[in-house]
């Protein structure tokens, strides 16, 4: 094996011969260089290690292929029978029959002990008698006998707060019917201013100017001035038998602004 086999300066020294001949410079005569010869240890040592070790590489081995098979499925199916019967299809799915084993039956019924009776029955409520009016009332309405010292009055002006300019004149107007059975003379019968504001002229007292007999009327008139002051007023006056009023008149004016 040590004759076949290039030593390791033999190798380098014929690397070096290669380049030197592939410069185009001049060549340069090579002086041969003696190496000191090697022990037989080292060249086997260095042929050993030059040597090429050729791996086999792995053979790829096939692996086998694992396949899914679906294995049966146990479906249990509850079916309410009298009888338990287990049956082995062809499908190889066991079915299962459940049957009750105990029926639950309401132990007690439940019936009312007492039956609601009402103790009374409502009587009828008869009224216990009818009143019927024996007499019927009948109306009549009273004769009204005329008294001896009474009026009507028929009209008065103004009123109904009638308006006037301040310090206007004006006449005031009375409409009387005698609706006594006595004639009113004039000794005995007056009309007089008695409250409210004055708006007489002259006298606040005046006897009536003529007699007036039962059933005839009497018309008055009385001078009077508004007031200065814009307003209402109201004037009143009686009309009187001695010291007896029998009829009372009311004047009412409005005094304007100037």
């Amino acid at each position: 094996m040590k004759p076949q086999s290039l030593t390791l300066f033999s190798i380098l020294l014929l690397l070096a011969v290669i380049l030197t001949g592939c410069n185009n410079a001049t060549p340069t005569p090579i002086t041969p260089v003696e190496f000191p010869p090697l022990s037989p240890e080292t060249e086997t040592a260095v042929f050993e290690s030059t040597q090429i070790t050729w791996t086999a590489s792995p053979t790829e081995t096939e692996l086998p292929t694992a396949t899914n098979t679906p294995s049966p499925t146990n479906t249990a199916t509850n079916t309410l029978s009298p009888t338990a019967s287990p049956t082995q299809g062809p499908s190889n799915t066991p079915t299962i029959t459940l049957t009750p084993t105990k029926t639950f039956t309401p132990s007690k019924t439940l019936t009312p002990s007492k039956t609601l009776t009402p103790s009374r029955t409502p009587t009828q409520i008869t009224p216990h008698r009818t009143k019927t009016p024996s007499i019927t009332p009948t109306y009549s309405p009273p004769t009204l006998t005329p008294g001896k010292y009474t009026c009507k009055v028929n009209s008065i002006d103004p009123r109904s707060y009638h308006e006037f300019h301040p310090g206007e004149d004006f006449d005031g107007h009375i409409s009387l019917t005698n609706s006594g059975s006595e004639t009113w003379t004039t000794a005995k019968y007056r009309y007089r201013f008695i409250s409210g504001q004055a708006l007489h002229k002259f006298d606040s007292s005046f006897a009536i100017p003529n007699d007036v007999a039962s059933g005839d009327d009497l018309d008055l008139v009385i001078d009077m001035t508004a007031p200065t002051q814009p307003g209402r007023y109201v004037s009143v006056w009686s009309f009187e038998h001695g010291q007896e009023t029998i009829c009372t008149i009311a004047f009412t004016i409005t005094v304007l602004e100037n």
